[in-house]
Formats: C-alpha cells, structure tokens, sequence
C-alpha cells in the first residue's frame, strides 16, 4: 500500500505553529472526502530523520490530480513518497496551486492581518466542498467583509476571479494602492476604473473598483484575464453591488469583537451575533447553487450552536467534517477560532 510524507511549511506566527499539524491533517481528511472521493487511507504523523511529518496511506498510487491537491494544500512544502527502509522520495512541492509569485501574499503587513496560512487552509477548504461549476468556468471569491483584502490576494494568486467589499473605505483604498502597485512591479497587463458610490455607508468616500489582469498580451487577446471587484460600502450592499447567484464561494475571516468590531448597518458592534443575522441571508443570495461559504470566527463571542442556527436559518445547508478532526484552534487567550462550512443548496 503506497504511504506518503508531506513535510509541513514552517509558520511564522508561534501560536499557529502548534495547531498546524492537526489543522493540515483535518484539511487533508476534508479535502479527501470532498474532492478526492475518499481515496486516502490512515492519516498519521510520524518523524523521518528528527523532522515530524504527516503521514497517509492510499490504496492506489496517487495520480496527478491527487498530488496537486496533496500539494495545494496550505500547509504543504513538499510531498515524498516513502519508500522502503523509510526513504523519502520527493515528487511535489508545495504551491501546486499557485499562478502568481507569493509576495503577492507575503508583502502586506498589518494588524489585524489574519495568517496567511490559515488564509490559504480557509479558501482551500471551500474550493474542495463547491459545486457551482468550478469544473466548467473560473471560480469567483467573494470576502463579504475583506478589510485589506488577504483573502482577495489569495484567491487572486490561485487564478480566481475576486470580489470584496469592506464598510471601512480606507482599508479599500489602501489594498487598491498596493495591488495596482504589485501589477505594475511584475509589469502585468492591467485595466483599473474607479467610481465614487454615491450613496454609501463606508467609513471615507464608498467607492467601486474594478481590476481586469493578464500575464500578457497574448493572454489579454485571448481574454485569458482575471477580474477583481472592490468595495468600500455595507456588506448588505452585497446583491446590489455583485448580483444574485454571481460567486461560487464566499470566505473570510470575520471580525473577533476583541481588538475590533464588527461593522453592519453603518454601526459598530462588539460581537458578531448581529452582523451574521443581517448578513447570512444576503450572503447565500450572491451565493449560486452548490456555492460554498466558509466563515472562521471567535468562538468566545458566538457559541458554535448559535453560529450553526444562524447558518440553517438563512437557508444554508451544512457542511460536515470528518470524524475526528476539528479547525478549531487557540490565536491567544481571548481568541479560539473556528470554520464554519456551510453550502447553498442545488
């Protein structure tokens, strides 16, 4: 039975670096079930030469398909198969998804900037459980409430068309000026038109942007091109300013009401409960059929029972996880955070 050996990325942030291995065995296990139809055996975690890896069994050989999942997963660097007398042959790296370089990613610093690995272990997750048609088209992302945009960015180096919209108009402002700035550093084909909102709850001026990009020439006359929206407006703004059943995914990191707050309805709230009550079923509305939604958030200021009601009640079905395995896991000591996975029926 063929075993492999994935060697983790190594994470910057300490506190994540603890969690990271159960997290990449519980995305491994979701994305098996979801994407790969359960063709992984045993997961495990075991150590090669003093280095601890995770570990899984396949009844077959993993195709091509198989690795690149394997390898698109957020915490992977390398894949090996293991052989025997426990060498490691390698036969993947990490990125397998990666259209554009990774500064795109690693150049933002800010606070509140949620992890980058977690960014990629989010988005991950949801393009495994979609099924709007990711097969047939380019996936469109949606970040409901996108801040400087981290989750835009991922998708956006993934190859995926993106959408975000944000109440505060200065964080909209200061993503603009970094990615136009990264287009123009990597000599990219690009388009970039802007429009004031003139009627907008945004904190600054609300404001439409729309970016169109191309590797090259070649790729713009062939309309090989992604598109990326950003808005600085209220999240409830969502249908009107995207339409209805217009993105196959809607992911981000909501606000943890500890350092900040949540904003809906042009007012701040310390606690999420509010915010995911007037935006859940405007969210599943953008959502198309067989879209996807995966939220993380602080389970300290919304119990998983409520966050899991609120889900049903805007007409979202739930996503399970695999027995045995679990997203949740400690930022600091005011913050446990969790997913929540959830899809719009067919």
């Amino acid at each position: 039975m063929p075993r492999y050996a994935i060697l983790p990325a190594p994470s910057a942030n300490r506190v994540y670096a603890a969690a990271a291995m159960d997290l990449a065995a519980a995305e491994l296990a979701f994305v098996d079930r979801y994407s790969l139809g359960g063709r992984l055996g045993r997961l495990g975690i075991d150590t090669f030469g003093g280095v601890r890896y995770l570990t899984v069994e396949a009844a077959d050989p993993l195709g091509e398909d198989d690795l690149v999942a394997v390898g698109a997963l957020s915490s992977t660097y390398a894949v090996f198969e293991i052989e025997t007398a426990g060498r490691l042959r390698p036969i993947r790296g990490g990125g397998a998804r990666d259209r554009w370089d990774e500064d795109l990613i690693t150049i933002p610093r800010y606070a509140g900037r949620t992890n980058d690995q977690f960014t990629a272990l989010l988005l991950d997750v949801a393009v495994a459980c979609t099924r709007s048609g990711k097969d047939a088209r380019r996936l469109r992302v949606l970040d409901p409430l996108c801040g400087r945009g981290t989750t835009i960015n991922q998708a956006v180096m993934w190859g995926y068309d993106a959408a975000g919209v944000d109440l505060d108009g200065r964080d909209v402002e200061a993503w603009a000026t970094f990615f136009t700035t990264w287009l123009q550093d990597k000599r990219l084909k690009h388009a970039v038109e802007r429009r004031r909102l003139r009627q907008s709850k945004a904190i600054g001026a609300g404001v439409r942007i729309e970016v169109s990009m191309w590797a090259d020439k070649e790729a713009q006359r062939a309309g090989d091109g992604q598109q990326i929206v950003m808005v600085a407006d209220d999240t409830a703004a969502c249908v009107e300013h995207f339409g209805a059943r217009s993105v196959d995914i809607i992911a981000g990191d909501l606000p943890y009401g500890v350092a900040h707050g949540s904003r809906s309805g042009g007012r701040l709230a310390r606690r999420p409960d509010q915010l995911v009550a007037d935006a859940l079923p405007v969210w599943r509305e953008v959502l198309r059929p067989g879209g996807s939604l995966v939220l993380a958030w602080n389970v300290r200021t919304m119990a998983p029972e409520r966050m899991a009601e609120a889900v049903t009640a805007a007409g979202l079905e739930a996503v399970e996880l695999p027995e045995g395995h679990s997203f949740s896991h400690r930022v600091d000591r005011t913050i446990t955070r969790d997913l929540v996975i959830a899809r719009r029926p067919t």
